[in-house]
């Protein structure tokens, strides 16, 4: 089994470079992510602007994004059982479908808060099979010894899309509004699905015989991850930053808004410039594991991200004050973010048998994302009721947990997937 720790070959980047299969999944997942980029503000300010959504409000919508994330073990099921490439096409296909909805429910004037909910639900189900489906799809374009590779390109480009998307988006939400905006990442998603569509290379997996129940197939997916030391500490410390950052996406816009002054086109320039951190995450992700260690590289990409999170709840006014530090966390949240996963999924990709990539993505997804909504119904309720500055305080020193689990589980000790039993 190919190492993380190993360093890629020139014979493998030229191999990448030349991958026609992996280039066509690429282009496509640049184009989505960019589109993507503009989604993630333009339902924010939807809810805040359009609708004058409370911290309440944006709690409950943050929380309906993550939801979808607790029926995940039934996607990983459906993952392994079935080819993974029609799943991909289903999943960005629907998403087009209803994020067109919201523009058109505002041409009939029906758009509400509870509209908002249902849709921003449907695509958080399309997400999830997406996730799951796309994580054990690549280990079928690539080979094990190109995942590393094949992950930090993949986050390089999602880094890349980050920087011009948020800028663009607050441009066009100045001026095509908010629920208008979202017809570009629809868009996004139909080129994603055209992109998909042309990849040659057939998947080289065995499927699950149905037989089997779906509750055995489940729990021999949870069983894989409760099992193995290194996937239970990464699910615990993955897991305690997740429900932290929930607490924080549910009013960190809304602080920025009302709070701080920010308007659309600036908080885009906020995003864009805090996805420098992400590109440099995404550069030198793989080049941290390989220089100190698996282990170490995730501590000290966690680190960033929680100092990152001290930050946010320092912003005040004048806007000029608010924003740069906006910045400073964002940059560092995003270089910690981007380079764990790029050492920590690699990892997971590389020491999980292929009939169980889906299951065990899922097992994952199913405790560090379904527990993100929790955090954002607590992230709206302590807005609602002591303040969205001292909700933010918590939720900073709330993100040392992760930090403090990972230095005291087998992570730290951990140099490459090899030492991963």
């Amino acid at each position: 089994m190919d190492e993380v720790s190993t360093s890629p070959s020139k014979k493998s980047h030229t191999l990448l470079w030349k991958h026609a299969d992996f280039m066509k999944l690429w282009l496509g997942q640049t184009i989505s992510e960019f589109g993507s980029q503009i989604t993630g503000l333009a339902l924010s300010l939807t809810a805040v602007i359009v609708l004058h959504a409370t911290a309440n409000d944006m709690g409950v919508l943050e929380a309906l994004q993550g939801i979808p994330f607790l029926f995940a073990l039934f996607a990983g099921v459906l993952a392994d059982r079935v080819r993974r490439r029609p799943l991909l096409i289903f999943a960005d296909s629907g998403r087009f479908v209803l994020l067109i909805l919201i523009p058109l429910a505002v041409l009939f004037h029906v758009l509400n808060m509870g509209f908002l909910f249902v849709v921003v639900f449907g695509v958080g189900c399309l997400t999830v099979l997406f996730d799951v489906a796309y994580q054990s799809y690549l280990p079928s374009v690539v080979s094990s010894s190109e995942l590393v590779e094949g992950n930090s390109k993949l986050e390089s480009t999602r880094a890349v899309s980050a920087i011009a998307g948020p800028a663009l988006a607050g441009v066009l939400v100045q001026w095509l509004t908010a629920p208008f905006a979202l017809l570009i990442d629809a868009g996004s998603y139909l080129v994603s699905v055209i992109s998909i569509i042309v990849i040659r290379r057939s998947e080289s997996i065995e499927t699950l015989p149905h037989q089997l129940g779906i509750w055995t197939q489940i729990r021999e997916g949870m069983a894989f991850v409760v099992k193995n030391s290194f996937l239970r500490s990464i699910v615990i410390t993955t897991a305690l930053g997740n429900f932290f950052s929930g607490i924080t996406g549910a009013v960190m816009i809304l602080f920025a808004v009302r709070g701080i002054g920010m308007n659309a086109s600036l908080l885009g320039v906020v995003y864009a410039l805090d996805a420098i951190g992400a590109a440099v995450g995404a550069i030198m992700g793989g080049r941290l594991g390989r220089s100190v260690g698996l282990g170490r590289a995730i501590i000290i990409a966690q680190t960033s991200s929680t100092i990152g999170g001290f930050l946010l709840p320092l912003a005040h006014r004048p806007v000029v004050v608010g924003f740069s530090l906006y910045v400073a966390s964002g940059v560092l949240i995003s270089f910690g973010a981007v380079a764990y996963n790029v050492n920590q999924v690699s990892a997971r990709q590389a020491i999980t048998p292929a009939q169980l990539l889906g299951r065990m993505t899922a097992s994952i997804r199913f405790i560090i994302w379904g527990i993100i909504p929790f955090g954002s119904l607590l992230g709206g309720i302590l807005g609602s009721h002591i303040g969205l500055r001292p909700t933010l305080m918590i939720s900073a020193a709330g993100g040392v947990l992760p930090v403090l689990w990972a230095v005291l589980s087998p992570i730290r000790a951990m140099r490459s997937v090899s030492e991963i039993g």
